[in-house]
């Protein structure tokens, strides 16, 4: 099942198909829909605290981010965006919990909040794409 919605200044697509562990790998084919434009891909899963993003601007993949605790970094390409910074600089650390957890999160910050962090930045970045 796809959802779709053509809003003032950005088009969204929804459905599981187009999210992957390897944002880089999705099918040329979707570009061609958004040529000459800023294509954003984002999935998050809550279950395995499993987070991807990917920006690709004009058909040129400027940055895509794929990472769970169990499987560490699969896709890391491009620089990290300005939202990205204290997360990987250890400002947003998980604290042990001892009622939950005995090892630490083996990620220098939760995914999901990471992901949380992406939705708002890329949204505000869209939309002063969209502004002009």
């Amino acid at each position: 099942m796809t959802y779709a919605a053509a809003l003032p200044g950005a088009d969204l697509v929804v459905d599981r198909r187009l999210v992957h562990n390897y944002p880089s790998a999705l099918p040329m084919h979707l570009f061609r829909l958004g040529e000459a434009r800023r294509i954003i891909m984002h999935g998050m899963h809550s279950v395995v605290d499993w987070l991807a993003f990917a920006i690709w601007e004009n058909g040129t993949l400027v940055r895509s981010l794929s990472l769970s605790p169990d499987r560490g970094i699969m896709e890391n390409i491009g620089e990290p965006l300005e939202f990205e910074r204290p997360y990987w600089a250890g400002e947003r650390a998980v604290e042990l919990d001892p009622e939950w957890d005995e090892d630490p999160y083996p990620l220098p910050f939760h995914s999901l909040e990471m992901g949380e962090g992406a939705l708002r930045a890329l949204s505000v970045s869209s939309s002063k794409v969209a502004r002009g």
